[in-house]
């Protein structure tokens, strides 16, 4: 993902939009990792051996319960548990893959002009339900460009006051 192109495509799509008149408007904020050796540090050890542990601790317990409580044949019962375990660690992997290969936090705005609500996500999850904008709430200020041309700031800039006057909200750094 080139930063730049993706600063620059979304402020002339969230500005076709705005001039189309649409009351439904999407945009991504990236964040940059700042501190990347930490940053890795931090998700190798969540997704390192404790996960494993953890998921094998579960498993466990699902073959207990699946025994005791199921009345399944313990074989049936140690299959499951361990396909489920074989899932967990599959997909531990992947998301750690995931995790160590990003480069940015993505901070995701979705708006509906006519209710005058807003969705926020972090990294596709979900952080507050649809609310409504208050006065004077505070939104990520779109991302520039590494080397800004003085019309990207201006588009920015001008986006930002059409937004801030539909919505009734700021913008910050």
């Amino acid at each position: 993902m080139d930063f730049n192109q993706t600063a620059r495509e979304t402020l002339t799509r969230v500005q076709s939009e705005l001039a189309q008149g649409q009351t439904q408007i999407s945009w991504d904020i990236l964040y940059p990792i700042f501190d990347r050796e930490n940053y890795l540090k931090e998700m190798k050890k969540s997704f390192g051996w404790r996960s494993h542990m953890k998921s094998m601790f579960f498993a466990f317990l699902m073959l207990i319960g699946l025994v005791a409580k199921g009345g399944l044949n313990p074989f049936w019962a140690g299959l499951a548990s361990v396909l489920f375990l074989i899932w967990e660690v599959r997909d531990n992997q992947k998301t750690r893959q995931e995790a160590l290969a990003r480069e940015y936090f993505v901070y995701g705005i979705q708006v509906n002009f006519k209710k005058r609500k807003a969705q926020i996500t972090w990294n596709g999850v979900k952080m507050r339900h649809q609310v409504k904008f208050h006065k004077n709430e505070e939104l990520p200020s779109f991302n520039l460009p590494e080397r800004p041309e003085p019309s990207d700031v201006r588009l920015r800039d001008t986006l930002q006051n059409t937004l801030a006057q539909k919505m009734g909200v700021r913008f910050v750094d």
